[in-house]
């Protein structure tokens, strides 16, 4: 089961329900939920943003190659 649909099923939604919510289409959302297909980024960024997860852990098509986010120090002399 895809980590897209555990959490929808948390909520005690249906995908209906979800697409709705988020104003995307019944048939991709169920495309997402299978792996049949991935979202942009905007996308897959707006649904991690309705569930409060990391964008990766849902598509880990995003997996970040580098720690985020990166702190650097300046120093001023």
């Amino acid at each position: 089961m895809s980590k897209l649909k555990e959490l929808r099923l948390e909520k005690e939604m249906t995908l209906k329900q979800l697409s709705d919510v988020l104003g995307i289409p019944i048939g991709t959302l169920g495309n997402y939920e299978q792996n049949f297909r991935s979202p942009r980024f905007s996308t897959a960024n707006k649904i991690a943003a309705y569930f409060d997860r990391p964008i990766e852990e849902i598509f880990p098509v995003y997996q970040r190659t580098a720690p985020y986010p990166k702190h650097t120090t300046t120093s001023k002399n």
